[in-house]
């Protein structure tokens, strides 16, 4: 490819203001020209930071985290493990009791308004794939099962967790929703 080929660029075009966050239309696109370079030169002055394209902060975020704590997911664990522990001691359905307790553990924190989706997650994920391998110790340990029970079973409490939280969260709008 040769000089010749290569786009040539307007150079009065001011590209910072293009890039710049600012939605308002640039005011020195009007008047003479003389003006608009003696104003792009005191903009130019302040330094190359100036010029500089403004990055979004990692310390305020623009778009919106989940919010993780450590109390929140000492409250989805503790409820977690006492409601996967109550429904597999009071309902006789084997493994998938303790993710009822869990799925309605979650229901409960997202009716309240305590539930968060990603706190609820690990502490849904973790009750099941524990209890799933404590279940099955025995089959565990003499068939090497070990991760893959732990696998199946930390999934299928990721899932009834949030499932539970988003039904949980959605009767809660609906019911402070007006009508």
């Amino acid at each position: 490819m040769s000089r010749s080929d290569e786009l040539e660029y307007d150079s009065e075009v001011d590209i910072d203001g293009l890039l710049s966050e600012d939605r308002e239309p640039d005011r020195s696109d009007r008047g003479d020209p003389a003006e608009r370079s003696s104003d792009h030169e005191t903009a130019s002055s302040g330094g190359l930071r100036s010029r500089l394209p403004s990055w979004p902060s990692f310390s305020r975020p623009s778009l919106p985290l989940p919010r993780f704590t450590i109390r929140g997911l000492g409250l989805s664990l503790v409820v977690s493990i006492v409601a996967f522990v109550a429904a597999s001691l009071v309902v006789p359905l084997g493994g998938i009791a303790g993710l009822v307790g869990i799925f309605v553990a979650a229901f409960g924190l997202g009716l309240v308004g305590h539930g968060h989706y990603l706190e609820l997650a690990v502490a849904g994920a973790g009750t099941a794939a524990a209890g799933t391998l404590l279940s099955q110790l025995f089959i565990a340990a003499v068939a090497d099962l070990t991760v893959p029970l732990a696998a199946v079973g930390g999934t299928a409490g990721l899932l009834a967790a949030v499932l539970g939280c988003y039904f949980g969260r959605d009767l809660r709008a609906g019911l402070t929703r007006g009508v």
